[in-house]
């Protein structure tokens, strides 16, 4: 019995030890935070966290490593931070144009919002102001029109550097055109021509996925190339008495000349 008592209090005794040097660099880390001195708190909130593991507490030493990247490699060094790590942006924002929607007729901006260290999801929406791929039949005029692009993404980094290096995921994108086109027939027997004016509404959806790079320099200035591969879904689209299936698997590229904050 006496034995058991002994071991009872020597394993509460090592408790409030390990508790109390918890708590010792909890405090010394927020006191050291205070005064903006990031690379002793981090050290405080990694031995805390060492010592009794906490969510909160990790999102704190992820906002300080941040904030001791940003600093330089002395300031990486002193705060047990592999400078490897230096270098690398730690923008969470970054808004970009699609060079490859404009050359396709459509005005597309693009928002990606870092979630985690290797997680980003984002949107984009675009503006058409032609009628995108669809070509008018034999004997028309050209197609004219507008329409509108709206789609989302998910990018995961595997190197752990949102929104900076490598990444993959998955896409989807919505596509709405309403056309117009003249349509000009000639009876040849008679000799007459006569002109009706053809008026189309399609949709487009597009699923699939991708993987690229982006490069953040200092100043914020980000390019972004993307590579992937889409399932094309538009069903039957009637023009002029004729149906066209619009649907299939496409290959994807995207160029973004982009903003980081």
């Amino acid at each position: 019995m006496k034995r058991f008592v002994i071991c009872i209090l020597a394993v509460l005794f090592s408790f409030s030890m390990l508790f109390a040097g918890y708590k010792e660099n909890v405090t010394a880390g927020v006191k050291a935070y205070k005064s903006k001195n990031y690379a002793a708190a981090l050290k405080y909130f990694r031995a805390a966290y060492a010592e009794k593991e906490s969510p909160k507490l990790k999102q704190y030493i992820t906002m300080l490593e941040k904030k001791v990247q940003e600093s330089g490699d002395d300031l990486l060094e002193e705060a047990g931070v592999d400078s490897e790590f230096s270098g690398w942006s730690t923008k969470q924002n970054v808004v970009g144009l699609n060079t490859v929607f404009i050359f396709s007729g459509v005005f597309g901006l693009r928002y990606e919002r870092q979630i985690l260290n290797n997680l980003g999801i984002g949107l984009e929406g675009g503006y058409a102001w032609t009628g995108g791929s669809v070509s008018a039949p034999e004997g028309s005029s050209s197609v004219s029109g507008s329409g509108f692009v709206a789609g989302g993404f998910v990018n995961w980094y595997p190197q752990q550097h949102a929104l900076n290096a490598w990444y993959l995921g998955p896409e989807f994108y919505y596509y709405s055109y309403s056309l117009k086109y003249d349509l000009t027939t000639t009876d040849y027997y008679y000799g007459t021509t006569e002109t009706e004016t053809i008026n189309l509404n399609y949709t487009m959806i597009t699923f699939g996925g991708h993987g690229g790079y982006r490069w953040i320099f200092d100043n914020g200035i980000g390019i972004d190339l993307s590579l992937g591969i889409s399932m094309l879904n538009a069903g039957n689209i009637e023009m002029a008495g004729v149906k066209m299936a619009l649907t299939g698997i496409i290959p994807t590229f995207a160029a973004l000349a982009s903003y980081a904050f």
